[in-house]
């Protein structure tokens, strides 16, 4: 059984504009930085013992803020990577609802639309999935992985028994922290979406 403490990077420029951001190195803002930094007791609550991160720059970056009071240096997975948006990248929704049919078949129903030129959602699932199989089986401890949003949802959807068609129903905000206990015959959700501002108190690890 291991423990996977799931973080996503903090604001950039692209988040301020609403736009896809996709692969594209979008450093953090200011605020992006310093949101990432209020994370910091509650990554130090887990007590993770490797971090890993995203190859994409606004990941690496916020993993870098979060592993330095660790003592730990990120390792880059590529399986963490963004979501391929192909086309949509640097799109707002309202350009592609404009423009792409596939937009509003990706909003019914994700689990079968790929972007133009880009990655399905299954095949995203598939090598996050992956991805934590293989930290899952190396490590029986707790690890960090500072990532974005849909390489989240995908998990949180896989390990829970949840369909990918219900992917927009999860929300993962921006420098959030959710928590997944793998376990081959009961996966738990032990912390969803948690960020520095929510007012109740920190939930402490060993509870569970």
């Amino acid at each position: 059984m291991s423990t996977i403490l799931f973080v996503r990077h903090g604001r950039t420029a692209w988040n301020d504009q609403s736009r896809i951001q996709g692969r594209q190195p979008i450093p953090l803002t200011a605020k992006g930085r310093s949101d990432v930094e209020t994370l910091i007791p509650i990554v130090l609550s887990w007590r993770p013992r490797l971090v890993f991160t995203s190859p994409v720059a606004r990941a690496v970056e916020s993993a870098s803020i979060l592993a330095t009071p660790l003592g730990q240096t990120p390792m880059e997975v590529a399986e963490f990577s963004e979501w391929d948006v192909g086309a949509w990248t640097g799109r707002t929704d309202e350009e592609l609802a404009q423009s792409s049919p596939e937009w509003a078949s990706y909003l019914k129903d994700p689990s079968y639309v790929a972007p133009p030129g880009g990655e399905s959602i299954r095949n995203l699932s598939g090598r996050v999935v992956r991805a934590v199989e293989r930290i899952c089986r190396d490590s029986q401890q707790t690890s960090l992985v500072v990532t974005h949003g849909h390489v989240i949802r995908v998990a949180i959807c896989h390990f829970m028994g949840l369909q990918l068609k219900d992917l927009h129903r999860i929300r993962i905000s921006l420098a959030s922290a959710t928590v997944i206990r793998v376990d081959s015959e009961r996966s738990q959700l032990l912390l969803l979406n948690r960020t520095a501002s929510d007012s109740i108190d920190l939930i402490d690890p060993c509870e569970f």
